[in-house]
């Protein structure tokens, strides 16, 4: 496997990185919540796209600051410290109820559970593991090394994964594939959900790393997964099946 071309903050950390990252990311948040005030409700679609373009800025910018990085060492690791970790995790979900609160014909569309709850909750936690299954098969095969990491860092990776994956399951299987069902119906909203997914990943996998087949390959089949965890499940079982997984990846637990 390539190496990466990751560009990594010298601050890779400290408590400034935090202050850099939001500095980083506040341009573009303007521009595009400007836009979303000046653009009407009654474009859907637009507004789903602008959510989804801000969280990928959100999530890219985290390279650069060196919050985490994917390589052939590790495969995919979370840095900083326990604390910065969980103040990116709160942030999300707190991002993904502001939202909900600004967007009441998006909040609509979200599903967060479908069926038996608990039923819905272990196919989670079975998808999850599901997932992770490529990744850590692949870091035994290319012996990856495994760094021991304290209780303290695993609960912080834990709610970031978690808390984290919960906005990006808000915006892609909530706003989007809950948007696309009352046009092309259930399985075909998956599909596109789980291929959209895969699209939004084009940055991280092209430009920001090396590895355009792995990650691209990666995050249809998760895409994929979570989709269709959502079509029977619901949204809320679709991020633990997500959040699990990379959570179990960078964890290094398994």
């Amino acid at each position: 496997m390539p190496k990466p071309v990751v560009r990594r903050a010298t601050c890779l950390g400290g408590n400034e990185c935090m202050i850099d990252y939001f500095i980083r990311v506040a341009p573009a948040t303007i521009v595009i919540c400007t836009f979303l005030f000046l653009l009407p409700k009654k474009f859907t679609e637009l507004r789903i796209a602008s959510y989804i373009m801000m969280f990928v800025i959100f999530r890219d910018a985290m390279t650069p600051m060196g919050f985490w990085e994917i390589n052939s060492k590790h495969v995919f690791r979370f840095h900083g410290t326990p604390l910065q970790l969980v103040i990116l995790g709160i942030g999300s979900t707190l991002m993904a109820f502001t939202i909900n609160h600004f967007e009441p014909g998006l909040k609509k569309l979200v599903v967060y559970f479908k069926g038996e709850k608990s039923v819905g909750l272990a196919i989670g936690l079975a998808c999850a593991l599901l997932i992770a299954t490529p990744v850590v098969v692949y870091s035994y095969i290319s012996k990856s090394e495994h760094e021991a990491l304290s209780g303290v860092m695993i609960f912080a990776i834990l709610i970031l994964a978690m808390m984290g994956n919960f906005l990006e399951e808000i915006l892609f299987r909530g706003y989007l594939q809950g948007y696309l069902e009352n046009s092309v119906g259930a399985k075909h909203a998956a599909v596109l959900s789980g291929f959209f997914f895969s699209v939004a990943h084009a940055s991280l996998a092209t430009i920001i790393t090396s590895f355009p087949i792995a990650i691209l390959g990666f995050t249809l089949y998760e895409g994929l997964i979570a989709a269709f965890v959502r079509r029977k499940y619901g949204v809320v079982p679709a991020t633990i099946a997500h959040g699990g997984a990379i959570f179990l990846i960078a964890s290094g637990i398994l």
